[in-house]
C-alpha cells in the first residue's frame, strides 16, 4: 500500500505523477458488485471515471473503504474524481492491473471510451 507515482495524463491535460494508494478507472458506477466506486458514472456519456486516492495510509484507508459502498469516498480529503474521454501513462514498467476481478502485469499507454461502440440487447 505504498504509495507511488503514477504519471497519467486526462484528455491532453498536463502530465500528473502524485503519488498514489490507488486508481480505479471506471465506465459504470459500480465495481466488485456492490462497491460505488465512481458514483457519477454513467456508461452512456462516453467518458471513464478516473478516482484517484492520493498516499493514504493503511488506517486511513481502511477508515474510507465503507464509505465505497455508498459512493460518498470521493467526498473524503485525498480522493479526486475526475471525468476522461482519454487518459494516456507515461513510463514503460509493467504494472499489476485488475480488470473485472482478474489480476494482469500490464504495461500500460492508453485507456479510452469508445461511446455507443457496444449495443446491449437485453
Amino acid at each position: 500500500l505504498r504509495a507511488r507515482p503514477f504519471p497519467m495524463q486526462l484528455d491532453g491535460g498536463d502530465w500528473d505523477a502524485t503519488p498514489l494508494t490507488f486508481a480505479s478507472f471506471n465506465n459504470s458506477r459500480f465495481t466488485g458488485g456492490k462497491m460505488m466506486m465512481a458514483p457519477h458514472a454513467d456508461p452512456t456519456d462516453g467518458r471513464l471515471d478516473v478516482v484517484r486516492a492520493h498516499g493514504m495510509s493503511r488506517l486511513r484507508l481502511l477508515a474510507t473503504f465503507p464509505r465505497i459502498f455508498g459512493g460518498s469516498h470521493v467526498e473524503q480529503a485525498g480522493i479526486r474524481s475526475e471525468q476522461a474521454r482519454e487518459v494516456r501513462f507515461a513510463g514503460d514498467t509493467p504494472v499489476d492491473v485488475m480488470v473485472d476481478g482478474e489480476v494482469a502485469r500490464l504495461r500500460l499507454h492508453r485507456i479510452a471510451v469508445q461511446r455507443g461502440a457496444l449495443e446491449v440487447l437485453a
